[in-house]
This record gives C-alpha cells, sequence and structure tokens, in this order.
C-alpha cells in the first residue's frame, strides 16, 4: 500500500481563463486547479495542455503535473428528469441573476450555458443521476487526465438537508467508482 503523502502543503494554483496561473504553476512545479465551471470543456483542455507543456519545459517530472477540475454544481437523483426538474429554476435563475450583456463573450464572466439543458449536455454541471454523473467525470478525465475532482453543492440555492444528503451519495455511489476507473498517485506521492 502507498504511504501517504507526507511532504510540505502543496499549494495549487487556480485557473479559470488565462494561461497566467498555468504557467505559475509550471514554474514552480505546482499542481494546477483549472476552474472547470464555465467555460466549455475545450477551454480548460487549452490551459492544462499549456500547463503539462510548460510543467516539463520548466525541468519538471511530466508525472508531476497534478490537474484537479471544478464543477458548475452537483445534483443527484434516481433520473435525469428529475434532477433536471428540481435544479431547473434554480440554475436558470442564477444565471439571469450573473448574465452582465456588457460583458458577453469575455472568458471568465458568462457561462454560455443558459439552460439548464445545456448545462447538463455540454456545460460543467453535475446533474443527473448517478451513472450520469460518474460518466460525466470519466469524460473530463479523458480530456484532462485530472486526478481530483471538486464538487459544489451550494451554489444554487439548495437547503442544508439537501445539501448533504448529495454528499452522502456522491461519497457512496459516484467517487468509488470514478476512484476505481481514474486512479490516482496523487495523494501517494512522498
Amino acid at each position: 500500500m502507498p504511504r501517504p503523502y507526507a511532504g510540505p502543503p502543496r499549494v495549487w494554483h487556480g485557473s479559470a481563463t488565462s494561461r497566467n496561473s498555468p504557467e505559475l504553476a509550471a514554474l514552480h512545479g505546482d499542481p494546477l486547479f483549472t476552474a472547470n465551471a464555465i467555460q466549455p470543456r475545450a477551454a480548460y483542455a487549452q490551459l492544462i495542455a499549456h500547463y503539462r507543456e510548460r510543467f516539463e519545459a520548466h525541468g519538471h517530472d511530466p508525472a508531476r503535473a497534478h490537474v484537479a477540475a471544478g464543477s458548475g454544481g452537483l445534483l443527484i437523483a434516481d433520473s435525469a428528469e428529475r434532477a433536471v426538474s428540481r435544479y431547473r429554476d434554480l440554475y436558470e435563475a442564477k444565471v439571469r441573476q450573473t448574465f452582465k450583456p456588457h460583458l458577453e463573450g469575455k472568458a471568465g464572466y458568462n457561462t454560455p450555458f443558459r439552460t439548464i439543458e445545456d448545462a447538463v449536455a455540454d456545460g460543467p454541471q453535475l446533474i443527473g443521476s448517478p451513472q450520469q454523473i460518474i460518466d460525466k467525470i470519466l469524460g473530463y478525465h479523458e480530456v484532462y487526465r485530472h486526478d481530483l475532482q471538486s464538487v459544489s453543492v451550494d451554489g444554487f440555492g439548495l437547503s442544508r438537508g439537501e445539501q448533504v444528503e448529495i454528499l452522502q451519495r456522491f461519497a457512496e455511489e459516484i467517487a468509488p467508482v470514478v476512484r476505481r476507473e481514474a486512479p490516482s498517485t496523487l495523494w501517494s506521492e512522498v
């Protein structure tokens, strides 16, 4: 069994739209935490590719170029229809509240995923049945090769009870499958 990580605390560099943070992370040999929250997957894939390229160019072992990915929100239900139905008003109200027409098209300011259907199909939202969420995270992993998946359950007004239930379901039904299908050395490096 690998030993748990015993080194100094890791500094994670956050990145959402600019190449500055991936470059800084690569320069120092630190891991990258990509927001993966408001842009299409391809935009984050470009930032991650830049990070990995520069990580190696700065003389660091490419096997240690660790990446984490955020998400736009998490809602688990027994079916996609039920999840979408529950989340639709919460999601679309939040998009309307944060949409700024004068910033449209500028990276990092407005999500292109205006409807819940867009967000589920092509956006960063983890909304649906456990299997749909597993498939989506593993789809991210195919593109990002990330070691850590962050989830958020409080961004759209869910009650505390709903948040706890969702996190429990994620821990029991989703995380074990993702860990098995996309193993990482992140926590065992010395």
